[in-house]
């Protein structure tokens, strides 16, 4: 996430921590209803469009890696197989590491 959209999220939740997908959705709502409403000087609607647009981009990057990770698992299941050793269900967000599942296909000797 970049430093306004995580600034904006630290004054928001807990410093040290990347808010998840709701949270930010949330967030990103809240700049919209603000802009939308009106009324404010021109140096706060910027700097909320500017924080929105982050925020915006931080969602879609989440999504993306959703859709990534939901592709793989069906991908997986029609070839019979399983991506459980690349998954990390304690991770944030369900992170998964891409890298050693591509090395777990590419040079698995089981195959």
């Amino acid at each position: 996430m970049s430093n306004r959209a995580s600034g904006y999220a630290a004054r928001v939740q807990e410093p040290d921590r990347e808010p998840s997908f709701e949270e930010a959705l949330t967030m990103l709502e809240t700049l919209v209803a603000r802009l939308e409403g009106g009324g404010l000087p021109l140096a706060e609607a910027v700097e909320h469009y500017e924080q929105g647009m982050h925020l915006a981009a931080y969602c879609g990057g989440l999504l993306d890696g959703a859709e990534l990770r939901i592709r793989q698992i069906d991908a997986a299941t029609v070839a019979g197989e399983t991506l459980d050793e690349g998954y990390d269900p304690e991770a944030p967000d369900g992170a998964y590491d891409l890298d050693q599942e591509i090395s777990r296909l590419l040079f698995d000797e089981e195959r």
